[in-house]
């Protein structure tokens, strides 16, 4: 490299550290994810027997949200959609209005682009997967998660 011009040099270790960055960027988009990521089939039996189960109780999920006890704690599960197909997120502290589920985040979106883990964000209740109450006397919900928990 001594017989190249100083500012061939400089271009030339520029481009090689931005293509660097970009492989690292599309290796780790593609083989890196976190232990909690679990990839799923759309058409899996029991995954859609749990959102089945998790829609037709919305309606009472839906009713304890507008009408809260004070030991009670709520998140819904929604579907984002992004380029790489579905991603499914919980969202804490919902609320609903006018078909709609909005709160914020709880945990790191993989690929909805411009999100992070503490944003509002809203979906609309057909794309409502699963729902979860806590309170003193437990859990109730988390239909997707005792299936995704069983493997």
């Amino acid at each position: 490299m001594r017989s190249l011009r100083p500012v061939t040099r400089a271009f030339l270790a520029v481009a090689l550290t931005v293509f660097v960055l970009c492989v690292w960027g599309i290796y780790s988009l593609f083989h890196l994810t976190p232990s909690k990521v679990i990839r799923i089939n759309q058409r899996d039996p029991q995954l859609q027997a749990a959102i089945k189960e998790a829609r037709d109780g919305l309606g009472a999920f839906i009713k304890e949200l507008d009408a809260p006890k004070p030991d009670q704690r709520f998140a819904v599960k929604g579907t984002f959609q992004t380029p790489f197909g579905p991603e499914y997120l919980w969202v804490r502290l919902p609320a609903f209005k006018d078909g709609t589920f909005s709160g914020v985040l709880d945990q790191q979106p993989m690929a909805v682009r411009d999100k992070h883990k503490g944003d509002a964000v809203s979906f609309a209740e057909k794309d409502a997967v699963d729902w979860m109450i806590k309170d003193d006397a437990g859990t109730r919900g988390e239909f997707t998660e005792k299936v995704l928990g069983n493997r």
